[in-house]
């Protein structure tokens, strides 16, 4: 951390709060009070939310979007009802079985399809990963050309996406949305719009129902968990039986404690 004077550290726990501390390091650390320890990044929106407020607080912002967010949560409990929750195990169904890569512009590529992955690698146990839907071009689409496994197309399609990007997605659901070219046989094309008034309730209902579409999926997949996680970040924290040994443990420690 080399004692920075400029640096300022924003940490939920762990190995860099003890850098930080040993090497004095300027450190703002947040917590929740009541996290999940099974899967604590059901939160990544409440940490949002807490960063929206120290921004302002640290007068980096001009608001703290407090009304944008009550406003969202408003929102988010009249959207997800019955047919919504349909909709996302009707997506579920058709991605069943399938490799899965998510396509998106820049501006959804971090915000919302880096998590979307990780619930679907990790909820799910679906192998899934993520482009920028631009760069999915010949390069990518070679490998669609008559595969023999199933494979999935997922692309996010922003209400106020220019005429390029939208005439993109409908060129890939024109080379392979349709079952009438046998080589799509084993080929599944779903488009998610982002649709909704602003970006709060975009961002929220579209990382809200790609959890439920990792659920659904899921449940079609019941596969055991072997704690790879745990074992390839070398963090025991995140393994199975420190979940059992360990359960009020639910900031990502330096070392497990009780």
């Amino acid at each position: 951390m080399t004692g920075n004077k400029n640096l300022i550290v924003l940490s939920g726990g762990g190995k860099t709060v003890s850098l930080c501390q040993e090497h004095g390091t300027s450190l703002i650390q947040y917590k929740l009070r009541h996290a999940d320890r099974e899967y604590p990044l059901y939160h990544v929106q409440q940490f949002f939310s807490i960063f929206l407020d120290l921004f302002h607080k640290l007068k980096i912002t001009k608001s703290s979007y407090q009304s944008e967010l009550e406003d969202s949560v408003k929102f988010l409990k009249a959207e997800f009802h019955e047919e919504t929750l349909k909709r996302a195990q009707a997506i579920a169904e058709k991605l069943r079985g399938s490799r899965i890569v998510l396509l998106s512009t820049a501006d959804w590529y971090v915000t919302l399809l880096k998590q979307t992955t990780m619930f679907f690698n990790e909820i799910a146990m679906v192998p899934t990963h993520r482009n920028l839907l631009h760069e999915f071009s010949h390069t990518e689409v070679a490998a669609y050309s008559d595969p023999a496994n199933k494979q999935a197309i997922v692309t996010f399609c922003d209400s106020h996406a220019d005429d390029y990007t939208r005439s993109k997605v409908q060129t890939l659901e024109g080379l392979f949305g349709g079952k009438e070219v046998p080589q799509n046989r084993n080929i599944e094309f779903v488009n998610i719009d982002i649709d909704q008034d602003n970006f709060f309730k975009k961002f929220f209902f579209t990382h809200f129902f790609t959890i439920y579409v990792a659920y659904y999926l899921g449940q079609y997949s019941d596969v055991e968990g072997r704690d790879l996680i745990s074992i390839a970040t070398k963090n025991p924290w995140w393994s199975q039986r420190s979940i059992e040994l360990f359960p009020k443990c639910i900031d990502i420690p330096s070392v497990l404690e009780s």
